[in-house]
């Protein structure tokens, strides 16, 4: 994959994009991520539920620019998928699948304790690029507590910095410049690219360039440690998978399987949260985003108290086939959208075909900002 360009169009008209993510979340994840991308200005938000019995479906039910997909054994059959398959394999095969299928000329894939935030707007911003372009990179920058009630986000930043801000607690961080989560970031597809193979970060069979947007023009927010209690939750799942770095797991799974919730809080407190003086080095280093999330207007725009959403099952569009034995009706491998019928995008891909491939290695040509050696 080769770098993209750095002209850029000038008067150009925004695009249009939509987002995917396969997910397993509690309803109020759900409403948060929903809301978060349509208040971005994605067209379509394309919800593909782990899980085709959640009760996180009735969130969503009756909204035309979302898409839920119930991913029930029907749909991975059709993906040429056993559903005992670990979630990554799923989850790579379903993206590809929702990619070669879209009719936006741009698709973002992110996970559902993500969002993606470019100041000015995604969609004006795809609007600027070189033709030749085949995806946007967005580097991460993750939620920390801070003192105040601003929520605060960290981007990567070089060893050096990492030290100088974390102390001893930077060893914590391994070799992933100061951020627990990913540092790969996520990216944002231009449809319509035969053969494209998607990855949670990158997608394999790409041959047009990679434009990485810089920091200052946007990134990828993520909720990796979002509270305590959300963080405690998902612990185990994220030790036993690759949910964490090695050096992190080693320090970890030993205070799990010892039952220290006190050395546990601790552990947390030192990876996602940020004092003041912290928050003064981070802020000199310019490695601090402060997007400014209305939250609350958000959710009152899109999901208003006064008009709540009852539980019913997945319209059938036209051409949709007969209920399977579960009662969950099945399109297109178990879609259904909310007043919306448009044919999808078809570019002779076969998900089968590339289901069995191992996921690739993440790359290290990000460029964290200055700071550190």
């Amino acid at each position: 994959m080769g770098r993209g360009r750095r002209e850029k169009r000038r008067d150009a008209a925004p695009e249009d994009w939509a987002v995917v993510c396969v997910l397993r979340e509690p309803p109020g994840q759900v409403r948060r991520f929903v809301a978060y991308h349509l208040e971005a200005g994605a067209s379509r938000v394309h919800l593909i539920f782990d899980d085709p019995f959640d009760p996180a479906l009735d969130v969503v039910a009756g909204m035309g620019r979302v898409e839920a997909t119930r991913a029930a054994p029907r749909f991975w059959a059709e993906l040429g998928l056993d559903p005992a398959i670990r979630f990554t394999k799923r989850q790579n095969a379903a993206l590809t699948w929702a990619y070669h299928r879209a009719r936006e000329p741009w698709l973002a894939v992110v996970d559902a304790d993500e969002g993606v935030h470019v100041p000015g707007g995604l969609g004006a911003a795809l609007g600027t690029l070189d033709p030749s372009v085949g995806s946007v990179r967005l580097a991460p920058a993750e939620a920390v507590a801070v003192p105040g009630p601003e929520e605060t986000f960290r981007r990567a930043v070089r060893s050096g910095a990492a030290r100088r801000v974390h102390g001893e607690a930077a060893a914590l961080f391994g070799r992933n410049h100061g951020l627990v989560g990913h540092s790969a970031g996520k990216s944002v597809y231009r449809t319509g690219q035969g053969g494209l193979v998607l990855r949670q970060h990158w997608a394999n069979g790409q041959h047009a360039p990679v434009h990485r947007m810089p920091g200052a023009e946007g990134c990828l927010l993520h909720w990796v440690g979002r509270g305590w209690e959300a963080w405690r939750a998902k612990l185990e799942w994220r030790l036993a998978g690759h949910g964490f770095r090695p050096t992190l797991r080693g320090v970890l799974r030993p205070l799990v399987e010892a039952g220290d919730e006190a050395g546990l809080r601790a552990a947390h407190e030192a990876l996602h949260t940020l004092d003041a003086d912290q928050v003064a080095l981070m802020d000199e280093i310019g490695a601090l985003v402060r997007p400014g999330i209305d939250w609350d207007g958000i959710l009152a725009r899109h999901f208003p108290e006064d008009a709540p959403r009852a539980c019913a099952p997945p319209p059938e569009p036209v051409g949709a086939s007969s209920p399977d034995p579960s009662g969950h009706h099945v399109r297109d491998g178990g879609s259904a959208r909310a007043g919306n019928s448009c044919p999808r995008r078809e570019t002779g891909y076969d998900p089968r075909r590339d289901a069995s491939r191992g996921d690739a290695a993440i790359p290290s040509d990000f460029e964290p900002p200055q700071g550190g050696d």
